[in-house]
């Protein structure tokens, strides 16, 4: 079995997370890390360490890279990371809009042998793997529309100590860095589902707020998604919610399936659970619940894209370019129809 040195550009909370995981798997070395964050560097101990990725893609070459950074970074690196002969796995959002995507998307081209992943992680939930399974067997017939509501009770969480500090970290709150709010922060992972789901969304109205927090960026989007076979989607994406919620109606023929909590390290999404509802010919309906206790996503997601290397297969995998590219085209045509 091959041998696969790691670099991580970002190590943050999410960067962390992503090499718990990794180092959980054989036969892979971290090799080094950046971060400009002197906290965060010291949490690493097993090889190189650099302030900036810049200048760690310059001195080291790894067989993987991960992007763990602020969104204004995410083409740059990614970019190097590829130029360096990398894999790259890099965190959602791929990009700050679809102008960066599309430059992207000319430059990676020219790297036909490497796989470039994102980190969709929501696809590797129990209640969406389930959901998928069950629509794909087309036993409860076409899907007729999709309703989603995902939210928390901030854009950026509160930041304790220094000015320097909190401008550090509220690069969220600011355009220029993030490209978006709530909507391309968090709301893309149920952009990402829809997608999963039905996608070829073709229109889209939309109402954007940024009435409560007054920031540069969107606190709540209010969108309708149609698509070429006329399923209709409804998001309400939000840095309103007090209390954090995540639901996921979607409509079928012969029934429907409603997806309530989602397992993530705050654990303040309540339980994940998925009630499947199911329309008999008598008319009378039967509801079955399946609920999650353990939030495996993380490990699958890291698993699949490690397999997927080992494989060599750079065409056909999962939270590819072509995926990533949909879904912030979609994010585009709400912010757009606004």
């Amino acid at each position: 079995m091959n041998n696969f040195t790691v670099s991580f550009a970002g190590f943050g909370l999410v960067g962390q997370r992503r090499y718990a995981y990794i180092k959980k798997i054989n036969n892979i070395s971290v090799k080094s890390i950046s971060d400009n964050y002197s906290p965060y560097r010291n949490k690493f101990k097993d090889g190189l360490i650099f302030k900036n990725y810049t200048e760690m893609f310059k001195k080291v070459k790894t067989d993987i890279s991960f992007i763990c950074l602020p969104n204004k970074h995410a083409v740059k690196a990614t970019i190097l990371a590829l130029k360096n002969g990398s894999h790259v796995f890099c965190e959602k959002p791929p990009a700050r809009n679809l102008h960066e995507m599309r430059k992207l998307k000319k430059i990676i081209k020219r790297y036909p042998d490497q796989i470039l992943m994102y980190g969709f992680n929501h696809r590797y939930h129990d209640t969406i793997i389930k959901a998928k399974k069950i629509i794909d067997t087309k036993k409860f017939g076409k899907i007729i529309n999709l309703r989603g509501v995902y939210g928390k009770s901030y854009i950026t969480p509160l930041i304790k100590g220094s000015e320097k500090k909190k401008e550090h970290f509220s690069w969220r709150q600011r355009k220029k860095d993030s490209g978006g709010g709530i909507l391309l922060d968090q709301g893309i992972h149920m952009v990402d589902m829809l997608n999963l789901f039905c996608g070829n969304f073709k229109e889209a109205k939309s109402y954007i707020s940024r009435n409560f927090w007054k920031r540069d960026v969107e606190d709540n989007v209010y969108a309708l998604l149609k698509n070429k076979n006329n399923v209709y989607a409804s998001i309400h994406s939000s840095a309103t919610l007090w209390k954090h919620k995540f639901s996921l109606d979607i409509t079928l023929e012969k029934g429907m399936l409603n997806l309530s909590g989602i397992l993530s390290g705050t654990k303040s999404y309540g339980k994940e659970k998925i009630n499947i509802i199911r329309k008999k010919k008598n008319g009378k309906l039967s509801e079955t619940e399946h609920s999650f206790l353990k939030d495996k996503s993380w490990q699958r997601e890291i698993e699949y894209f490690v397999k997927q290397i080992r494989l060599n297969n750079t065409t056909k995998y999962k939270g590819n370019f072509s995926d990533a590219y949909k879904t912030m085209k979609v994010i585009h045509m709400i912010y757009s129809a606004s």
